[in-house]
């Protein structure tokens, strides 16, 4: 099962990520821990509870559309646990003319 975020026309696949301007459909670099993409801006959406988790998705996708100025450049998404508690963690790194 691939996981994704839905963007307007586009898709953010964890994992494999694209650009989300529709001219420009070129694979990104994607490692497992670090980016090797060019950024000058990095936002971490989290969460621990399972209805936050559920919701984290729509989170992202309602932070992008408000920043349509930042080409997104590469995501990371982390997952961690211990006993009591899983945290999921989407890293969105993008480029921002200033």
């Amino acid at each position: 099962m691939t996981n994704k975020i839905a963007v307007g026309d586009e898709t953010l696949l964890y994992g494999e990520t694209y650009s989300l301007q529709k001219e420009s459909t070129q694979k990104m670099a994607q490692h497992q821990n670090h980016t090797t993409a060019r950024f000058n801006g990095v936002k971490v959406f989290s969460a621990t509870m399972a209805q936050e988790r559920e919701n984290l998705g729509e989170k992202v996708t309602s932070w992008i559309k408000e920043h349509q100025n930042c080409q997104i450049v590469d995501t990371i998404v982390t997952q961690s646990s211990d006993e009591a508690f899983h945290c999921l963690a989407i890293t969105v790194f993008w480029w921002e003319d200033k």
